[in-house]
């Protein structure tokens, strides 16, 4: 990992330093699509359709921009993969969990009074600095959709710093949280 905290050139100095094969950008800016370039990194991979995608070696169409609403996000990432011929042949996520971690998360919901079906609500905004939390109004107004639509309680979650907000909409929703209680 290499923190942007410089001047673009001396940025890119630094990586040119590093002699490396290859750059993939994967949501890049006009910054980002220049520090691999003005680097002289020989092949550099990174979203087609921009104004900055002469930059790049290897141009990736993000499928979302020509109207595709199906394929996952790991599957569009992956196309970056495939333009430098990297082996994609299982694209199926893994998450192994151990048998004690299920039995842990079973006892936690239960614990927090999840029934046998729910949805999960993690009701948190990481994207804004400006402001973290959505408002509880439009919150709910999705998770009691989510209610109506099928039926299910809707379980509040997140770390422990998303708990507030979480137990807000639990209350509101009379429904259990477990905010706070994961370690993923």
């Amino acid at each position: 990992v290499i923190a942007d905290r410089d001047s673009v050139l001396r940025m890119a100095g630094g990586l040119r330093l590093r002699d490396y094969d290859a750059a993939v950008v994967t949501w890049a800016t006009t910054r980002t699509a220049l520090l691999p370039w003005l680097a002289r990194i020989p092949v550099r991979v990174g979203q087609s359709r921009r104004n900055y995608s002469q930059l790049f070696t290897h141009k990736v169409p993000v499928v979302s921009e020509l109207g595709d609403t199906t394929t996952h996000w790991s599957a569009v990432l992956l196309n970056y993969a495939k333009a430098l011929d990297c082996e994609t042949s299982d694209e199926r996520p893994l998450f192994p969990i151990a048998e004690d971690e299920i039995a842990g998360a079973d006892a936690m919901l239960a614990a927090a009074g999840a029934g046998e079906s729910f949805a999960l609500l993690h009701a948190t905004c990481s994207w804004s600095t400006k402001r973290p939390v959505w408002p509880l109004d439009g919150w709910l107004a999705g998770a009691r959709a989510l209610q109506d639509r099928f039926g299910i309680s809707v379980l509040t979650c997140g770390s422990p710093a998303d708990a507030r907000i979480a137990r807000e909409l639990a209350n509101e929703l009379g429904s259990p949280t477990i905010a706070g209680l994961t370690t993923l």
